[in-house]
Parts: C-alpha cells; structure tokens; sequence
C-alpha cells in the first residue's frame, strides 16, 4: 500500500493505484521508451504486425540495429501469468528470420514514417544508414532480441520463468520483466520501475562481436595467398549468395555461412582463423 500527504495533513491513499488499462501501459512506454532497461536511444512503434502470429504492442529499434519486443500486461489479467510468456516468444519467432524489407514496411506502417527517418531522429547522430540496413538485417537473421514483459506488478511465477529463460537460453536473447507500478494523485504521478531478469541476463555468455568486416581485416593480416583468395571468395559468396552468416563465440575468428535449401537455412561450410592456420570444414546438408 502506497499512502501520501501533504504538509500537516494526514496520510491517506492516493487517488490512483493502477492504470485504466493495459493500453495506458503501452502508450506510456512508447513515449518515454528510455524507461525500457539498458535502453538506447530508439524508435519505438506500436502494435507492429507479425504475420501467422499476431500484433506485437511495441517494437524498439536502436542505431546499432538491436531490436526490443514489449509486451503489456496487467497483474489483473489472466495472461500474466504463462500465456505472455508463449506471446512474447511467438513473437519473436515470427520475427525471427523476417527480411529487412518488410520489417521497414511494417514499422512505417504504424509508425507513419520510414524506419531510417525514426532511427535517425532518435540517435542524435547522423546515421549511417547502409550500416544500420546491414545491422538489422543480421539482427533480424540471428534472432538476437530483447524480450520484455512489462507490468504493473510482477508476480513470483514470472519472475521464476524469466530467471529460468535466461538461465536455459542464448546469450544473444534477452529475457526480462519490467514492473512499473504507478500512482497519481492530483497533478502529481509517480512511477517506480523495477527490471527482473538482468542479473541472470548478465552471467549469460556474450554474444560474438564479430563481423563479416572484422573477420575479413583477420584473413588479410593472418594468411599469404593462394590462401587469402581462396577465403576471400568464399565470404563473397557466402555473402552474395548466403541465407545469413553466424559467427564463432571464441577468441579466433569463425564463421558459419548457411545458405537457403528447399527454404530452409542450412550450414554449409564454415571457417576458423587458427593460430596454426585458416581451417575450413564442410558440412554434409
């Protein structure tokens, strides 16, 4: 129980406890999206619509390409409990592997102008526009996101599955809940956020900075040709004609490139800058 009072009076309950509704939530957070934890800068749109799957209430995007999925949800309703945590996944399944295109086309839809010119108006900075279509494209391709359960008050079961999520998950995913509990009185409103989950996000391995751009300055300091050649028209093609890349986690450079077979991405080959020399190995689809 919250309870206020103004100089010399009596403590008493504030006039609101609670929002009107879920929705009341959603627009708070698409307007003041610095309250997402561990936030960017990002452009934030609102029930974005993910085909076979349903309407997302928001979806942040930030310069570096990283992509947030929000879902609302009251302590009142039922769907606190478990069925959010099947939305918010489903959600990302359905984000997972989207292209870059209609991605851009669905965020302009709701939020009334290109995704670039959000971006760019949120980061501060002249954005670099072709890097930024590169970084969500990958983002998108690896499925790498922030989950959000957002609420005005958590409950035990949530917080145990979240911890458990990101215990059991990749370190490039990102499972936690977001309670906001809010009182007004008067003129006067109060929030008071709290995230559950980071602390188990934290300990999860980081996900590989690698990139096709840092892997490619490796090839060309650490091997002679016909080597050299050889790789580097492997990464043009994997590049040109690959479904995504994925990249090793360790210290040595490593790439995995999976090209589209029968619609499905597959591995085919992938490489190893180590120390004794380049390795490629190939794999049987």
């Amino acid at each position: 129980m919250v309870l206020i009072r103004r100089a010399g009076g009596s403590w008493r309950e504030p006039e609101t406890t609670s929002y009107a509704n879920e929705k009341e939530l959603q627009d708070l957070l698409k307007t003041s999206s610095s309250l997402l934890p561990d936030a960017e800068p990002s452009a934030v749109a609102d029930e974005f619509w993910i085909p076979e799957v349903g309407s997302v209430d928001l979806v942040a995007v930030d310069a570096q390409g990283q992509l947030t999925l929000v879902e609302c949800k009251l302590n009142a309703n039922p769907e606190i409990r478990r069925a959010v945590i099947g939305q918010i996944l489903a959600y990302a399944g359905g984000l997972w592997r989207m292209s870059y295109g209609d991605f851009a086309a669905g965020f302009a839809a709701r939020a009334g102008q290109s995704l670039e010119s959000a971006v760019a108006k949120v980061a501060g900075d002249d954005l670099d526009e072709d890097q930024f279509r590169k970084a969500l494209a990958q983002t998108l391709a690896a499925g790498g996101f922030r989950l959000i359960i957002a609420v005005d008050a958590i409950t035990t079961e949530l917080k145990r599955i979240v911890e458990y999520l990101n215990e059991h998950s990749s370190g490039s995913v990102q499972v936690l809940a977001l309670e906001l509990a809010y009182t007004k009185d008067g003129d006067i409103e109060v929030l008071a956020p709290t995230v559950y989950g980071q602390e188990s996000a934290a300990r999860k391995p980081k996900p590989s900075s690698w990139t096709v751009e840092r892997l490619a300055e490796q090839v060309r300091e650490r091997t002679t040709e016909p080597a050299r050649a050889f790789i580097e028209r492997l990464l043009a093609h994997g590049g040109q004609r690959g479904h995504h890349p994925v990249y090793g986690s360790g210290v040595e450079p490593a790439i995995a490139y999976h090209y589209s077979l029968e619609g499905q991405p597959v591995s085919v080959w992938a490489l190893e800058l180590r120390p004794s020399g380049p390795v490629v190995r190939l794999s049987s689809p």
